[in-house]
């Protein structure tokens, strides 16, 4: 055991030299996971994907984090994690708070709205490493289903999501609704939850019967229709030659398989809740 009741002055850690102390204590310190970056609505790439070489440290995408456990053990210790985590004052919380660049080889990039629009991210160099993008069934719907824009700059998307307002009952797809403001991350709905999960239908959303009562598709037929779509496009930009057979592989171009996987998840927050933290549903009360 490295911490032994032999109290503070006593530990035998204490007593190690001080190279093998940090060694034991970087070990300690959290790896980077997959997290959720938000691009911000309205801004054309004032704020870049992620860092040039010109740009100062808050001009691209940071990702928000937890502390770092050893910054609630001892001083010493939380001056090692200190010095090992960049802070960065957040609005919400109302303090600093640990964060990080965004890793486009990692992270999800979520496009909020119509406002950023695709087209903004042309001449964005990490669009190509960029490999998990999520939006709202609505972002989608307007731009996404006829967006080659989409497909084009983010030549390596492994994943797009759709996310949904929760993982239970019945949601408009032309109905935006807001993104938790405190740190998050996205939970997949899958399996049976697809087929008990309502969502109005395309077709209904539209034109004079916009609003009528009753029509209700599933989310597993919202998702195989945004295959097609995404097929569809695949096969355009390929027959067009919009896209390097290459980069994506000639058996992806050879069939009718989606170039990239289409999830349905839905935003997840950390709360407090019965004297512990949790990952819950953002519609979660």
């Amino acid at each position: 055991m490295l911490l032994p009741n032999h109290g503070v002055a006593n530990c035998p850690f204490n007593k190690l030299p001080i190279e093998l102390k940090e060694l034991v204590l970087q070990y300690s310190m959290p790896t980077e996971v997959p997290e959720i970056a938000f691009l911000p609505g309205g801004l054309r790439p004032i704020i870049p994907l992620g860092p040039r070489p010109d740009d100062s440290a808050e001009h691209y995408l940071i990702i928000y984090t937890a502390y770092p456990v050893l910054m609630h053990v001892c001083r010493e210790w939380r001056g090692f994690a200190v010095a090992r985590t960049t802070l960065r004052y957040s609005q919400t919380a109302l303090m600093d708070v640990p964060t990080r660049q965004f890793r486009p080889e990692i992270d999800v990039l979520y496009i909020p709205a119509v406002d950023s629009s695709p087209v903004w991210f042309s001449a964005d160099r990490h669009c190509s490493t960029t490999r998990h993008i999520a939006m709202q069934p609505q972002t989608f719907l307007n731009y996404g289903a006829r967006s080659l824009a989409l497909m084009t700059y983010f030549t390596n998307m492994e994943t797009l999501t759709i996310i949904l307002p929760s993982s239970t009952g019945r949601h408009s797809l032309h109905a935006a609704f807001s993104a938790p403001t405190a740190r998050c991350r996205l939970r997949r709905i899958s399996g049976a939850s697809l087929n008990d999960l309502g969502t109005l239908s395309v077709v209904h959303e539209r034109g004079p019967e916009a609003r009528s009562p009753g029509q209700v598709a599933r989310v597993s037929a919202l998702l195989h229709w945004v295959e097609v779509v995404v097929q569809r496009t695949a096969q355009y930009l390929w027959a067009t030659q919009e896209w390097d057979s290459s980069q994506h592989g000639e058996q992806n171009r050879n069939t009718q398989a989606s170039p990239f996987e289409i999830l349905v998840q839905t935003f997840i927050e950390y709360r407090y809740e019965n004297g512990s933290y949790h990952w819950m549903e953002s519609r979660e009360r």
